[in-house]
């Protein structure tokens, strides 16, 4: 009989050990990406995009366009943070006050006697900053599997209709340069009206993004988004790649 017992409390401890307990079960891990800046962060970005287009018989591609992207958070409190955006050394003419959740608050040119920038280039730039900081997945948990809608502005000039809607999907953890970063991919379709554009060209886009965990910014994200126009009665296939990758060394605070 005590040898019965024994061993019916070996098999419970092992069974317990091994997770042979029905009434336990693992809660899922949450993730924060939300963008989460300090002041005096620095985020250097290398940012190219290529756009070519096929009639079926020729092929044509518009010079790579390439450029480096510094965004200086000049400070930052609990609800929002400011940033002046720099690109390829020269600094636009007014700092951006930002909520959490990607949000403009308040921009503040440097000169308050020019021109006013216009309600089209107040929104792209904001939707912009947002897209490269990442702050359009939200301030809400993630966690591996889930997916939610993001908003994405395609940088066409001053492209019109150029917003769409994505879907998020936090695909796993892992590691990017060493450091703990969510794998993001993202799907959706929208069309673009270039700016004097009668024909506006739907899209079908696909990426991935990886989100540095520490502090929810983006160390990659690539995109590419195919589509068909028309160009004097033919059907012309369209393609178009993003990459903006964070350069680590020419970073600070991160």
């Amino acid at each position: 009989m005590k040898g019965w017992a024994r061993s019916t409390c070996l098999l419970v401890i092992v069974a317990a050990a091994f997770g042979g307990c029905s009434a336990i079960t693992a809660t899922p891990t949450e993730y924060d990406l939300t963008f989460r800046p300090v002041t005096g962060m620095r985020l250097a970005h290398d940012v190219s995009m290529e756009v070519s287009a096929s009639d079926g018989q020729e092929r044509k591609s518009a010079p790579k366009q390439s450029s480096k992207r510094v965004i200086n958070i000049v400070a930052a409190d609990t609800e929002s943070y400011s940033v002046r955006v720099s690109v390829n050394g020269t600094a636009v003419p007014f700092v951006m006050t930002m909520m959490r959740d990607g949000t403009l608050k308040r921009l503040a040119p440097d000169n308050p006697n020019g021109p006013a920038p216009t309600e089209e280039q107040v929104a792209t730039a904001s939707t912009m900053l947002k897209d490269a900081v990442g702050a359009g997945l939200g301030t809400m948990p993630w966690r591996v599997g889930s997916s939610r809608e993001v908003a994405l502005r395609i940088p066409v000039g001053a492209a019109k209709g150029s917003e769409m809607k994505l879907r998020a999907t936090l695909r796993r953890i892992t590691k990017f340069e060493r450091r703990p970063a969510a794998e993001l991919t993202l799907d959706g379709a929208g069309t673009i009206a270039g700016q004097g554009s009668s024909v506006p060209v739907l899209m079908s886009i696909s990426g991935i993004q990886w989100t540095d965990l520490q502090t929810g910014a983006v160390l990659l994200s690539t995109m590419t988004a195919t589509g068909q126009s028309n160009s004097g009665g033919r059907p012309v296939d369209v393609e178009m790649k993003q990459e903006e990758r964070l350069n680590l060394r020419a970073s600070a605070g991160l």
